[in-house]
């Protein structure tokens, strides 16, 4: 029989953290997780353009 992992949520839908986080990430760290999420972001809307003009073949989106 499988098991099922449950869903580890941080944030609300409002944004708001579900519990206090309380010096796990400090400001750097913090600042480089962010610059990566944009990163990813920015690649992905490229990607997904190149597949839409046929540039690629196949590709599946990030986001979510």
């Amino acid at each position: 029989m499988l098991e099922t992992e449950e869903l580890l949520q941080y944030l609300t839908p409002e944004g708001e953290l579900t519990y206090d986080i309380g010096g796990l990430l400090d400001d750097k760290r913090v600042l480089d997780l962010y610059k990566i999420m944009v990163k990813t972001r920015v690649i992905d809307q490229k990607m997904l353009s190149y597949q839409r003009q046929g540039r690629i073949g196949f590709y599946a989106p990030c986001t979510g």
